[in-house]
């Protein structure tokens, strides 16, 4: 590969459509793209994108042969970008994982979503998160993560890498070395992690150690500032950092930068919002991949300019672009040993299956947690046939109206038993509550007084079908609360 190839090749970016899109790639030679929900209508729509990508980054013919890596944050719950809209399965937060502790079922799910991705060609997705979270003080993670167990949460983040490669689709952990004990979000400003090297290997680094025992194929590093490593520079620029990942933990994979637009990284090099700065300093630092440069061409040009320059060394771009490419030849053989060929891949028949589906329930009802009123038979006053439901957003009240009415219950406003939901970010739940029903974290369970509380970490449809077989005695849920909540009456029915 030429040095303008090598460049091109370790750079991942969004693209406006597929006309700008297929015009960056020839430009730049670009190696990476990540969709985001603006660029999905409809799963038959996203496919015939990313063949288009694909085609046209085929036609470049860099040498080596490796394909166009085409990724998504496709994690489950608040981060999915393909939803029921286009067509697609929609799963719960990873948090229900956490309160399940399953692995069986956590794959089933991560496989159930990677054949999904598979099938409209994406072959990475940006999931599942490592973080482990220290609880309501963490605002950036929260239901991303399994929970606070870090032994668990490590168990878990590698059922899900199992799910994804049965696939054969490239798993991305994110956020080394932890980005769930941090007050503070990096989309706005650089987080500062105040623990000791110590503290976060106790914690925060298990779920990494694990997943880097096991195989994982990528990570992608935080941006934090983390004095006990580094105290200049954020922790996806810091050769510190990764030099942990490296020596300490011995991966050998892709490392990523967390997206170069972020005001963590934007605050830093104020002067440079093209991020073109920032992705050099990734390149000296140690970094593989290069997520989301606001300006790519500036980016690509900058890291040409460095290598002619002698500010980067032709043998760490080398490195860098050898390990993408590795990485892109990888998912074409995995795909080739399970469907025939490097570019194989499931029908999109499989979007939306009935057996997606139930992977996606099975994984609600396991984790699902009733933390206060009976833990067996109907949740429901004696006799009541109808109840009211509000709070949360219009879609997640039709679609608990939806499944109540499948279930025989009527949907009224006049209802005495009124079923109060609280989505993500909600600190309250509204007046009137009798039965009061958590679909992100569980945190806000304790501001009610309401005598029947559910902790069901999802907003999907299946997820509300799990709801309402519990509310009706017809399941039980058989989750723990993977994390802390004070002023309940349990964490658990089992």
């Amino acid at each position: 590969m030429s040095v303008r190839q090598k460049a091109g090749r370790v750079l991942m970016t969004r693209i406006t459509d597929q006309a700008s899109g297929a015009a960056l790639i020839s430009q730049i030679n670009l190696g990476g793209v990540i969709l985001f929900s603006n660029n999905v209508q409809s799963n038959s729509q996203v496919a015939s994108l990313n063949a288009n990508l694909t085609a046209t980054y085929n036609n470049l013919k860099v040498p080596g042969g490796a394909p166009l890596l085409i990724s998504v944050d496709q994690e489950g719950g608040i981060v999915a970008r393909v939803q029921e809209a286009a067509g697609a399965t929609e799963f719960p937060t990873f948090m229900t994982h956490g309160s399940a502790n399953q692995t069986s079922l956590t794959s089933d799910a991560f496989a159930a979503s990677a054949e999904e991705l598979l099938s409209m060609g994406f072959n990475m997705v940006a999931a599942p998160d490592a973080d482990v979270t220290i609880g309501p003080s963490d605002p950036t993670i929260g239901s991303r993560s399994a929970g606070s167990i870090p032994a668990q949460v490590g168990n878990l983040v590698n059922a899900a890498l199992a799910g994804q490669k049965q696939i054969g689709i490239v798993g991305q952990i994110k956020h080394f070395p932890g980005h769930g004990a941090v007050n503070t979000s990096s989309e706005v400003t650089l987080p500062v992690q105040y623990e000791s090297l110590a503290q976060m290997k106790a914690r925060d680094l298990i779920p990494f150690q694990q997943a880097i025992a096991a195989g994982v194929p990528s990570i992608m590093v935080a941006h934090l500032l983390i004095p006990a490593l580094d105290n200049q520079h954020p922790s996806s620029l810091s050769p510190a950092a990764i030099s942990l990942a490296r020596n300490d933990y011995g991966f050998e994979g892709v490392l990523s930068t967390d997206s170069l637009g972020m005001g963590a990284i934007t605050s830093q090099y104020g002067n440079d919002p093209s991020g073109a700065t920032a992705a050099v300093a990734a390149l000296q630092a140690g970094q593989d991949l290069l997520l989301m440069p606001p300006d790519p061409v500036k980016a690509h040009t900058a890291i040409v300019q460095a290598i002619y320059g002698g500010n980067l060394p032709v043998a760490r771009l080398d490195e860098a672009a050898t390990r993408v490419t590795a990485l892109a030849l990888y998912s074409a053989r995995m795909r080739a040993n399970k469907y025939g060929s490097s570019s194989g891949k499931p029908a999109l028949s499989v979007m939306g299956s009935a057996a997606h589906k139930q992977a996606s329930y099975a994984a609600s009802l396991a984790g699902l947690v009733v933390t206060n009123g009976p833990c067996t038979g109907s949740l429901l006053p004696s006799g009541a046939k109808a109840v009211q439901v509000v709070g949360s957003s219009s879609t997640s009240r039709a679609r608990f109206t939806a499944a109540a009415q499948a279930a025989g219950l009527s949907v009224t406003s006049g209802a005495a038993t009124v079923v109060g939901l609280a989505g993500y970010g909600a600190t309250s739940f509204p007046s009137g509550t009798t039965i009061a029903i958590a679909l992100d974290t569980p945190y806000v369970l304790n501001t009610t007084s309401a005598s029947t509380r559910v902790a069901l970490f999802g907003q999907t449809p299946q997820a509300f079908q799990a709801l309402v077989d519990v509310l009706t005695g017809k399941a039980q849920g058989s989750g723990r609360l993977p994390v802390t909540v004070n002023g309940l009456q349990r964490a658990s029915c089992k």
